[in-house]
């Protein structure tokens, strides 16, 4: 008996032991808990392992642009106003370097200064409709090849001239090919391009709706002077020669009188007006018509050069850029023609280097200006090739006459005034210009001989 109640007290005491350890803990638990928390614990709690550690995004390289436009991609996480993109999308990548590169090309080659706040705009598009320029715009590849194959001497198209109109494109000339064989000719204004409006497109774009493959079909939507009607014709394209200049002499019954047109000023066209001009020469005509009209321009040395044909001193026209000093330009080469009398015709769409023509003859007293005030482009343009394979087309450049005159709005105003009516099968511009030119023909047999 003594052994079991021995047992009974150390067993008792063990409790008591237990319960005095267990207390003081239970009350803390009990005031850590929050009101109303119940706690419970499982009646044998297996040992916890670590927990396991959040698995590890993988490493990505973010491009963060300033407020640009992006592609949607498969991955993009948004931040505050900007928008993030794997830097393995390769096409935005390739937007970023165009934007950089169309900014870049601005402050080094634009006319003017460009201001921060359009440089910063968020698309090419943007930036250049943010410029103020007409004349500038950007080319995708396609129109890119498109503007180098018009500089060829042959190309697949339609064989038509065109400028600028309110509601299109104007037809300054029809080649010998398939648009004149549809009936289109000067003066007709193209509305649409299969079916394109073409005053929603830039002009380098809708040129390039002429070009395709040999065979192929180009519906062209036509609005004529003097009818209410629009037309529809349906053109093949095929292989157009596309000389700059036409040669003939005219009919006369008392001067014997040359006859140069020059439809565009590609980089030969001085060559090809200097060509023409010493057959004429050698034909023995007494005076020259330099047709202009319809002309849309081209480029500025060939305009130069044209006008020393004719200039044997004096300034053809002085450009000046934000970018590039002020220039004058003179004659080069030698005058074959600087004594022969000389009428230069023009119209309101000749333009851009005719119109630099044009203002060099006339302030320099060189025969007579005859037909229309000209266009009214006094700036010049050049198309800067782009990483991409397109190109960015601005202007870099304004120019004057010789006499300081800045052309713009204005044009080249003509000694005698000749509007040829479109109507008509007979051209009253030439005649006038025909009629000019024998009287000046007339004028010089006059003068005295001087002897040296």
């Amino acid at each position: 008996m003594r052994v079991i109640e021995r047992a009974r007290r150390i067993v008792l005491l063990a409790v008591l032991c237990a319960c005095a350890f267990s207390v003081p803990f239970a009350v803390t638990s009990w005031l850590e808990r929050s009101p109303g928390e119940t706690t419970v614990a499982p009646a044998a709690a297996p040992p916890v392992a670590p927990a396991a550690a959040p698995p590890v995004a993988p490493s990505v390289t973010y491009y963060v642009p300033s407020a640009i436009e992006l592609p949607e991609a498969p991955v993009s996480v948004e931040l505050n106003t900007f928008e993030l993109i794997p830097a393995r999308d390769e096409s935005v990548h390739r937007s970023y370097v165009l934007i950089d590169e169309v900014r870049d090309v601005l402050r080094n080659s634009f006319y003017r200064p460009v201001a921060a706040a359009v440089l910063d705009k968020p698309s090419v598009g943007q930036i250049i409709e943010g410029l103020g320029d007409p004349y500038a715009e950007y080319l995708s590849p396609s129109d890119f090849n498109g503007v180098q194959d018009a500089a060829a001497t042959t190309y697949e198209g339609v064989g038509l001239l065109v400028g600028h109109a309110d509601s299109g494109l104007i037809v300054t000339s029809a080649l010998r090919g398939p648009a004149r064989d549809a009936g289109i000719r000067p003066g007709d204004v193209i509305i649409s391009i299969d079916g394109v409006l073409v005053e929603e497109l830039a002009f380098e774009r809708a040129i390039s709706l002429f070009h395709g493959e040999r065979g192929t079909i180009v519906t062209l939507m036509i609005s004529r002077p003097g009818e209410d009607r629009q037309r529809v014709a349906r053109v093949v394209r095929q292989e157009i020669d596309t000389p700059a200049v036409r040669v003939r002499i005219l009919n006369t019954e008392e001067r014997n009188l040359g006859y140069i047109r020059l439809l565009s000023f590609p980089v030969d066209a001085g060559e090809q007006v200097r060509n023409a001009t010493s057959e004429l020469i050698q034909q023995g005509v007494e005076g020259i018509v330099l047709d202009l009209r319809g002309n849309p321009g081209g480029h500025l040395s060939a305009a130069v050069e044209v006008a020393s044909v004719f200039l044997r001193t004096g300034i053809v026209c002085t450009t000046d850029g934000l970018h590039r000093p002020q220039t004058s330009y003179t004659p080069s080469g030698a005058a074959i023609a600087g004594e022969l009398p000389i009428v230069t015709l023009v119209d309101g769409q000749s333009a851009s280097a005719a119109e630099i023509v044009a203002a060099a003859m006339r302030e320099n007293n060189r025969g007579q200006v005859v037909g229309a005030s000209t266009f009214g482009k006094a700036s010049v343009q050049s198309v800067v090739p782009l990483s991409n394979g397109g190109g960015l087309r601005l202007t870099t450049a304004t120019y004057l006459t010789p006499r300081g005159h800045l052309l713009a709005g204005e044009g080249v105003l003509p000694h005698v005034e000749a509007l040829d009516d479109p109507l008509t099968r007979r051209d009253e511009g030439l005649r006038k210009a025909r009629a000019t030119l024998a009287k000046l023909v007339e004028r010089a047999d006059e003068l005295p001989l001087i002897h040296f």
